[in-house]
């Protein structure tokens, strides 16, 4: 699981980095997933302590 942001270049050339978070994560399937997270720091984080149990579930559920 990693959380990040992404950036693009405009129409100038020039690289800018987007407001919000994503967090990005691989299912129990093995494709990744990417949640749109928020702007704030602490929410971002319990964003991503929210889905770490539906992963392990996922996971779990295969074995």
């Amino acid at each position: 699981m990693r959380v990040f942001r992404t950036s693009y270049k405009d129409k100038d050339g020039q690289s800018h980095e987007v407001k919000n978070y994503y967090v990005e994560l691989r299912d129990h399937i093995g494709a990744v997933r990417r949640f749109p997270g928020y702007i704030d720091k602490g929410q971002r984080n319990h964003l991503a302590s929210r889905l770490r149990p539906l992963l392990i579930a996922g996971r779990l559920a295969i074995q």
